[in-house]
């Protein structure tokens, strides 16, 4: 990815974030309310949120998807592949690697 096309990304998921979370529920009381709800947006924009372009399932589901059907793949259980430590030892068991 350019450094000009993160730069948009970047601008547009601060866009979103700013118009579907922080300007409906202003007044905020704390910082603290701002952080979770943050958080709670996070969690529903990456793994609730259906995205059309990728079949309506959420982001999280296409990514886990496509590490699960990717030969050869080396997958670390981290949230960031998608994989779970559970994904990790079944693999192992059965001997496969992601």
């Amino acid at each position: 990815m350019s450094r000009r096309c993160a730069v948009n990304a970047k601008e547009v998921y601060c866009g979103l974030y700013k118009t579907e979370l922080i300007k409906p529920r202003k007044p905020w009381h704390s910082l603290a309310d701002v952080e979770l709800a943050t958080a709670e947006w996070v969690d529903w924009f990456n793994n609730q949120r259906l995205h059309t372009a990728i079949g309506d399932i959420p982001p999280h589901e296409h990514e886990t998807n496509y590490y699960a059907h990717v030969p050869g793949q080396i997958c670390k259980p981290t949230r960031d592949t998608g994989c779970t430590a559970a994904d990790f030892r079944h693999d192992a068991e059965q001997g496969h690697r992601r």
